[in-house]
């Protein structure tokens, strides 16, 4: 039925409406105050999307200052700061294959203001070292974007009859003890790769655990390790000067600057051994999507950004654009590598 009021040809007489108007303006009113009452309660949430990022953002890093990883997460750092309007600082949690690094981010809030730029160490080994594992990527994790990755290169001290690759086998069927090899830790992918490596080789090789790659460098250079797989831009300057002998390079191509140097591929034909590094960055589960995305979308502006780009290479590393499901594929991708090495080699940290 068309309103009485609007129909009337002389409204003007009305000093009330009728009675149906008048409860059909009031249910319009109630339904107005309602609708008006479910936004006030949903505007917090809203309103802490929308003004995203208010304030200053943690990045914590799985390694001490300096660090490949270090370093990864300072140049992103610089460029989302004046992407996203707000700075971004660095708190440095080494150790434990960075247990202590994903365990800070796993207790945080869950509202983008505390990030964790981590390695393929923490997404695909490190959960599965314990018995019991103190995370679960998946449920506890959302993945924000790929950052870059790395090859590594196999080195040799410079005191060792070691200068090709093909001497590893002999060399190690010469020393009493076998040949010691050195990682940052017990079940980082340096240590896997080498004990892929003395399984294909059959060779004896004894696994050395040192806190972050640094020190481990430090004693391959003074000759009290004999062999360790660093990543590529790590290790390319002692290279360079002469203090380390690069065996191979554990990655799908050969170096620019070492193209002398054959990789595993080539060598023994391993895919296993021919995985590079990769660095992601997380947030915790449950971020709000707004929030996520806008630290995606920041990301791939910097990955994109020449000044980035270049110095990224600098370190010998590639940047990898792309979209968040990228960082599902490759942690499904290398945990299928990675988990079941873990229980093969019988590898513990508890």
């Amino acid at each position: 039925m068309p309103d009485p009021v609007s129909t009337d040809p002389n409204p003007a007489m009305h000093f009330f409406p009728s009675p149906l108007p008048f409860a059909a303006r009031s249910r319009r009113r109630l339904a107005a105050l309602l609708a008006a009452g479910c936004c006030a309660m949903a505007s917090p949430g809203a309103q802490a999307q929308d003004t995203w990022p208010a304030k200053t953002i943690k990045l914590i890093v799985p390694s001490a200052p300096g660090g490949g990883v270090d370093t990864v997460a300072r140049i992103w750092a610089n460029c989302a700061a004046a992407r996203i309007g707000q700075p971004v600082v660095i708190e440095n949690r080494a150790g434990a294959n960075g247990l202590p690094a994903v365990q800070a981010l796993k207790q945080a809030p869950a509202d983008g203001y505390t990030l964790l730029i981590a390695g393929m160490s923490q997404l695909t080994i490190t959960p599965y070292v314990y018995a019991k594992p103190p995370y679960d990527v998946a449920r506890d994790f959302e993945g924000v974007s790929l950052v870059v990755s790395s090859p590594y290169l196999l080195v040799a001290s410079p005191g060792s009859k070691i200068d090709r690759f093909a001497d590893i086998g002999k060399a190690a069927a010469a020393a009493p003890a076998g040949l010691n090899f050195g990682s940052p830790g017990t079940g980082s992918p340096a240590h896997l790769m080498s004990a892929i490596l003395a399984d294909k080789l059959k060779a004896a090789l004894v696994h050395v655990p040192f806190q972050g790659e640094a020190t481990a460098l430090t004693s391959v250079v003074g000759n009290q390790i004999d062999l360790a797989p660093f990543i590529a831009g790590r290790a390319l300057g002692n290279v360079k000067a002469g203090k380390i002998k690069a065996l191979a390079v554990l990655g799908s191509a050969r170096l620019a600057d070492l193209p002398t140097v054959p990789t595993v591929a080539e060598l023994l034909g391993s895919a296993e051994l021919a995985h590079g590094s990769w660095t992601a960055l997380m947030a915790r589960s449950g971020t709000p999507a707004a929030v996520v995305q806008k630290l995606h979308a920041a990301t791939q502006q910097c990955l994109q950004e020449p000044d980035v780009v270049q110095r990224y290479q600098g370190m010998h590393a590639v940047t990898l654009p792309g979209t968040r499901a990228d960082v599902a594929d490759y942690i499904r991708r290398d945990t299928d590598v990675w988990k079941p090495l873990v229980a093969r080699l019988g590898v513990r940290n508890d």
